[in-house]
């Protein structure tokens, strides 16, 4: 039993979530870091018969340090935006869809 049970821990979902520091770029005085987040899910051991992986980078920011001073310029994820606009779109359309379709039953039962 407990070798099942071994098994089934092994097959079981993991989540990190973190934030990376690139390498840094010096040009001149300046010195540019990027940082990205990254998403990863695991399942199964590394190597296993049901070891499976997805791992997503996305840019967040660049460190600019320039005479001593950091400033933390984002990157703002315009697909991102785009993409929940759409979602958003698709979702009034379709209860405002349902709505005049309920009203225009409800007119013709009252004729």
């Amino acid at each position: 039993m407990s070798e099942l049970i071994r098994s089934i821990r092994a097959v079981r979902p993991r989540l990190h979530i973190g934030l990376a520091r690139g390498e840094p770029i010096v040009v001149g005085e300046r010195e540019i870091v990027p940082l990205a987040r990254s998403v990863a899910l695991t399942v199964g051991r590394p190597g296993g018969p049901f070891a499976i992986g997805f791992v997503w980078n996305r840019p967040v920011a660049v460190l600019d340090t320039w005479r001593g001073q950091t400033r933390r310029i984002p990157i703002p994820d315009v697909t991102r935006r785009i993409m929940l606009a759409l979602v958003a779109s698709a979702l009034l359309l379709t209860l405002a869809a349902r709505h005049l379709r309920r009203r225009a039953k409800s007119e013709r039962r009252a004729e």
